[in-house]
């Protein structure tokens, strides 16, 4: 989170700032000169944890996985690359754990080698060294790079294109880098609506730049043209037909909170702070910001390079530091717009940005800001093999409480269901997804798991997915996450059992439970259908 101003309504000086250059402080050599090797040292760190970590799914990361059961152009909330992603890890992994991370670590890696490149090509290698270290010190990429979610696709897909974008403008681009940006534009658009914003903030720059020729105006448009209109149109199709789901979903993101006033802002605002001190390793965090007010107030002053850092970090953070005032954010919000913050403090910290008017001070903070980052990123590995021995697995403390009991709790369920003759119909009533996603995944079998709400609203992708075809005869089972199966669905069966509360242990605190009711023989559907309502016409099998 950042104020920074003094740029809006700007223009570049053509004439060359001439700066004392500042002496560098040097990362080890052997960093700034093996990159590979150090690549391959944080491959294997990733690749260990990915293959021996404890942790279950995450919910997020199981719910992609039934999507990619089920391809298709797009979804309620997120664009279709994610579930295509996970249709690739499930082929290439045998739909194990294990596959789905690696795929995460591999981009992951993609993310730190565009970041190298683009702080190399801008600053030179003490540069691109430290943006190698800031970046696997930053805590907030263990997550990035250890689970497969649509950050991490994004994140390598924004990183490919900063660097493609900036020798587009810097007028070296040849062919194959124009095609480049248009692949890394398309990828990124098809990960998640915010890769939208970057076109904007790449027009932005061309229109600020005196440089930019009219030919790199015309391979930008070229490039972001055929990516825009390449990926979207599938994109728009489906929500025409769908009632503009993504479109109805995004938009909630952006509802006020239900507290009013001053102190809903203030708690807002702190808790998204404290996301953001946090997840961006505290010291190190504070260092960027520092960087980025300095960039702000020598706007006039600043190299080209640094104005195209500025403009594609600044303006994010700066827009939800104040959404945050108004609802409450997201974690992974800004995720994007650190990446070329950190290349513009890492050029800093090498001494190649002397216009940034900080103290001396600041600079020696980069070391002990990447040890700190380097140990809360070693403490948190460390964290997920020692929180159950401390008795503290699952609980307040343990960040990783969400990813705990999954497996357990879809055994669990497979106990309930293995003496049936005919699989019975697994619906979740509820407004959750975690349930249904866990049960899909972990449920012996991999089960269709159906969702059912008697408001109509459609909310997640398996609200339009809807009821199994063919349901009148079988047997259902119900996991409850409300008091008692509604009178609606009662009536429907010959007899209705309840079995009691599903238990499965996360760790040594959180226990996850639901209420588990099984009907035998359904005559008829319930009225009102509730979300089932949208795709009776058209159910999927199950």
């Amino acid at each position: 989170m950042v104020l920074a101003g003094g740029f809006v309504g700007a223009r570049f000086d053509p004439r060359p700032v001439v700066l004392h250059k500042v002496p560098s402080l040097e990362p080890p050599a052997r960093i700034s000169r093996t990159f590979p090797l150090v690549l391959a040292g944080v491959l294997a760190l990733r690749v260990f944890y990915a293959v021996a970590s404890p942790l279950d799914l995450a919910p997020d990361e199981a719910f992609y996985w039934d999507w990619g059961r089920r391809l298709d152009w797009c979804y309620v909330s997120k664009p279709p690359l994610i579930a295509w992603s996970m249709r690739l890890a499930g082929a290439l992994g045998g739909d194990s754990v294990v596959g789905i991370r690696l795929v995460a670590v591999v981009l992951g890696a993609l993310t730190l080698c565009f970041s190298y490149l683009l702080a190399r090509e801008l600053f030179g290698r003490a540069a691109a060294a430290w943006v190698v270290l800031i970046q696997i010190a930053t805590p907030g990429t263990v997550g990035l790079n250890g689970l497969l979610t649509i950050d991490a696709p994004l994140a390598a897909a924004w990183s490919a294109a900063l660097w493609l974008f900036w020798r587009v403008s810097d007028g070296r681009a040849g062919a194959w880098t124009r095609a480049g940006l248009t692949a890394a534009l398309a990828a990124g658009i098809l990960a998640k609506q915010m890769m939208l914003v970057f076109p904007l903030m790449a027009a932005l720059f061309l229109a600020l730049d005196r440089r930019g020729a009219a030919g790199r105006w015309r391979a930008w448009a070229w490039s972001s043209g055929i990516a825009l209109a390449a990926t979207l149109t599938p994109i728009l199709i489906w929500n025409a037909r769908h009632s503009w789901a993504l479109f109805a979903h995004s938009s909630e993101h952006f509802t006020a909170s239900e507290l009013a006033g001053l102190l809903s802002s203030w708690r807002t605002f702190s808790a998204s702070l404290g996301e953001q001190v946090g997840l961006g390793g505290g010291l190190l965090w504070v260092l960027v910001c520092a960087c980025l007010v300095a960039a702000s107030l020598a706007w006039r002053r600043l190299e080209r390079r640094a104005r195209f850092l500025l403009l594609f970090s600044a303006p994010g953070l700066i827009a939800i530091a104040l959404l945050s005032l108004r609802q409450s954010t997201h974690a992974n919000w800004p995720l994007v717009y650190y990446a070329s913050a950190w290349i513009l403090t890492a050029g800093w910290i090498a001494g190649s940005l002397p216009e940034l008017r900080l103290a001396a001070a600041w600079r020696r903070c980069a070391g002990p800001g990447v040890v700190l980052g380097l140990a809360l990123v070693l403490l948190f590995y460390a964290y997920v093999w020692a929180a159950p021995a401390l008795g503290l697995a699952g609980g307040h403390l343990d960040p990783s409480a969400r990813l705990r009991g999954w497996r357990e709790f879809g055994r669990a369920a497979g106990e309930l269901i293995a003496d049936s003759e005919e699989p019975p119909v697994l619906v979740l009533l509820g407004p959750g997804r975690a349930v249904a996603s866990a049960l899909a995944f972990y449920a012996p079998g991999r089960p269709r798991v159906h969702t059912w709400r008697e408001d109509p609203a459609i909310l997640t992708q398996y609200d339009l997915w809807g009821g199994p075809a063919d349901p009148i005869g079988r047997d259902f089972v119900f996991f409850l996450e409300q008091p008692e199966l509604p009178r609606s669905w009662r009536r429907c069966f010959d007899s209705v059992e309840d079995l009691g509360l599903l238990r499965a242990q996360a760790g040594t605190v959180l226990e996850r439970a639901v209420r588990v009711v099984h009907g035998t023989n359904l005559r008829g559907l319930p009225d009102p259908l509730g979300t089932w309502r949208a795709t009776s016409a058209r159910p999927d099998s199950p």
